[in-house]
């Protein structure tokens, strides 16, 4: 806080003799630490928002399951009016309000689910970005002491790597964007690979999801988004089915669409992309 004030008092040296200027300096920065609260810590924004990730071995492939809600990029003079992080925190530049104040949240979090089978000996899921909007940053983030934080770039930001090789620990990475700059998502993939050779095991399917934030907004400024993907979902009751497509029912002839559902609100859910217009779509029995 001692920086915010030093042009201050360069312009009231000539006018004050210094022992009155060094006591009026300590009463400043009393009184501006007794007004704003020190963040040494990144909050999450909200509750612990966990994309579930398990290994059914029996149809050797992975499944995630996203929870119900969105979290909300936010910037910290939002969440946290009156409030600054400490000067020497690593994410001071990104996000206190001061210098660039970005919004940001920390609710998702990586686990693998409760009911996932164990992976083959010498196997681990490894996680890598496949694609996301303009302008969302995503930082590995670690908080151990005032002394020991981390605040890394991760899954391509600033030219990091875009996959996490992840040791399959609950773990949250802080995701930032612009302020007022809206609604985000980003698409992920979950795979397996072997930990000698950090080759993908390719007897096992990943699987591919979607995590999403809306933008925290003034009032009086709305989002308007419009969505041009195509959602089908089915009974998660029918596990044992799987998608076809085809562009022509009268050919006869359907293909088997090698996609992973996601389970979300009990029902196995496929989001496509708008290339996928004007195609025919049904379920078939599929053998475990």
């Amino acid at each position: 806080m001692i920086i915010k004030h030093t042009n201050f008092f360069k312009k009231m040296q000539f006018k004050i003799s210094l022992p009155i200027f060094l006591s009026y300096t300590l009463l400043m920065v009393s009184s501006v630490q007794s007004q704003d609260s020190i963040f040494n810590a990144v909050p999450m924004q909200g509750k612990m928002l966990m994309p579930a990730i398990r290994y059914m071995s029996a149809h050797g492939h992975l499944m995630v399951t996203l929870p119900n809600e969105t979290p909300h990029l936010t910037p910290l003079e939002e969440s946290h009016p009156d409030t600054h992080f400490a000067l020497t925190s690593p994410w001071y530049d990104d996000l206190d309000p001061e210098t660039q104040g970005m919004a940001f949240n920390r609710q998702y979090g990586f686990v693998m689910d409760g009911a996932s089978d164990l992976l083959p000996l010498g196997m681990a899921v490894w996680i890598r970005m496949l694609s996301s909007d303009h302008g969302l940053e995503v930082y590995q983030y670690r908080n151990i002491s005032e002394t020991e934080q981390i605040w890394e770039p991760m899954f391509g930001t600033n030219g990091s790597s875009e996959v996490f090789e992840w040791n399959m620990k609950m773990f949250h990475p802080a995701f930032v964007g612009p302020r007022n700059s809206g609604a985000k998502s980003a698409e992920f993939e979950a795979y397996v690979v072997d930990t000698d050779t950090s080759e993908r095991v390719q007897e096992i399917d990943g699987a591919s999801f979607t995590l999403t934030w809306t933008a925290a907004r003034p009032e009086g400024m709305p989002v308007l988004s419009i969505s041009q993907k195509i959602v089908l979902n089915w009974e998660g009751a029918f596990g044992h089915h799987m998608l076809q497509s085809t562009h022509d029912l009268d050919s006869g002839e359907w293909s088997m669409m090698h996609v992973n559902p996601t389970l979300i609100d009990g029902k196995y859910t496929v989001i496509l992309d708008g290339d996928h217009h004007g195609m025919y779509f049904r379920l078939a029995p599929h053998a475990p």
